[in-house]
């Protein structure tokens, strides 16, 4: 049989681990909501990154969407020689004029109309 004092013993090590648990528990939740915050603050520098590059790239795209390519290799290493009359006798007679420009990768000459 149970006995008043042990019962009494048995309540006080309940309550007291309940509290001892609610204490932990507490502990757990404000290390928890740190991790959060932290989280979130290198989230949001992690986006703020991304933006900056993806509009960088968007600027570099667009740069390069423009730039004036050769017609033989693709690439955009075009240097403008000088302007020379258009190549068809009937342009060049109205004065129509071309730009003769040169390729810095395939080294090929060609012409384009201004």
């Amino acid at each position: 049989m149970v006995t008043l004092l042990e019962l009494i013993d048995k309540l006080i090590r309940e309550h007291g681990s309940a509290s001892i648990l609610k204490d932990h528990l507490e502990l757990v939740r404000e290390k928890a909501k740190n991790e959060i915050a932290e989280l979130e603050r290198k989230h949001a520098r992690v986006v703020e990154k991304l933006h900056d590059e993806n509009s960088r790239l968007e600027a570099k795209l667009a740069e390069l969407e423009q730039a004036e390519r050769c017609p033989f290799c693709g690439k955009t290493a075009v240097e403008n020689l000088h302007v020379v009359p258009h190549e068809n006798p009937d342009f060049a007679e109205i004065g129509q004029k071309q730009m003769l420009c040169k390729c810095a990768n395939c080294e090929k000459e060609f012409r384009k109309d201004v």
